[in-house]
């Protein structure tokens, strides 16, 4: 059967870690598994850097008004369509009616 222990260590000068606890019996055979925590790593670009740079975000008031209106021409290009397939339909409608 296994028991597992868990402890957090510093390591000592010359890579010695020490383990102490009551619950390891003197002259048991051990396995150690050593895992090394690496240093948080700090970004270098400060987080104002990253305004404006993600997609759907914008830099600056300018590209905001100019985003918008380009998604105004392009829903009422899609309206006029609209409308204009609705008259075709309206005109095919009326000539099927006079030919019947």
């Amino acid at each position: 059967m296994l028991n597992g222990l868990r402890q957090q260590a510093i390591v000592k000068p010359g890579g010695v870690v020490e383990i102490c606890s009551p619950e390891l019996p003197a002259g048991a055979t051990v396995e150690v598994i050593v895992l090394l925590e690496s240093p948080a790593k700090h970004s270098e670009k400060p987080l104002t850097s990253f305004i404006g740079s993600a997609r759907g975000n914008f830099a600056t008031p300018e590209e905001v008004d100019n985003f918008i209106r380009q998604e105004r021409d392009a829903w009422e290009l899609m309206q006029n369509f609209i409308l204009y397939l609705a008259s075709l339909s309206f005109i095919r409608r009326g000539i099927e009616g006079e030919v019947s």
